[in-house]
């Protein structure tokens, strides 16, 4: 039903499955993702975030970097910048795509300028910008980012640095 894009029914069959079997059976963890999936997929992201967190329960399986993604996502979008920063390090981390291992230093960035780390927000530019495949905007946001952080530092010489590529 989910893969046929009957998200309603789908919902309803893995609801089921769940009550039916006592910690989830054999096939809890599919259920839990694809549940999670279907809510994040709709923005019902209150439901989305604790079917995900029973995926993130058991470590090291196939569900576990896009639950990790969705959970930082929406940490961010429930501004609870602390915790969605702490799933983009663990995403930094375990991450095999590219895509993936990109949003978590970008969303490393964004979340350590949001709570004011300055040091964290400069690590992370650094390590995004030794990126060779970086798009224009995404260079920039680093560059914007290491040098307003390197400002609060009170390291303006490295900061007019960024400052002056930034103005190119």
């Amino acid at each position: 039903l989910y893969f046929k894009g009957n998200l309603p029914e789908a919902e309803r069959s893995f609801r089921r499955y769940l009550q039916s079997f006592e910690g989830g059976g054999a096939f809890g963890l599919n259920a839990h993702y694809y549940l999670g999936t279907i809510y994040f997929s709709n923005q019902d992201y209150k439901q989305a975030l604790p079917e995900y967190e029973k995926v993130l329960q058991v470590s090291d399986n196939k569900f576990e970097e896009d639950a990790l993604a969705r959970v930082a996502e929406i940490y961010y979008l429930q501004n609870d910048y602390e915790k969605a920063l702490n799933h983009f390090k663990t995403l930094d981390i375990k991450a095999q795509s590219a895509d993936n291992k990109l949003a978590a230093k970008v969303g490393i960035i964004r979340m350590s300028r949001r709570l004011n780390n300055n040091e964290d927000v400069l690590l992370a530019a650094n390590k995004l910008l030794e990126n060779t495949k970086l798009s224009p905007e995404l260079i920039a946001e680093a560059r914007y980012e290491r040098s307003m952080a390197l400002k609060n530092l009170n390291q303006l010489d490295k900061a007019a640095e960024d400052w002056k590529e930034l103005s190119k």
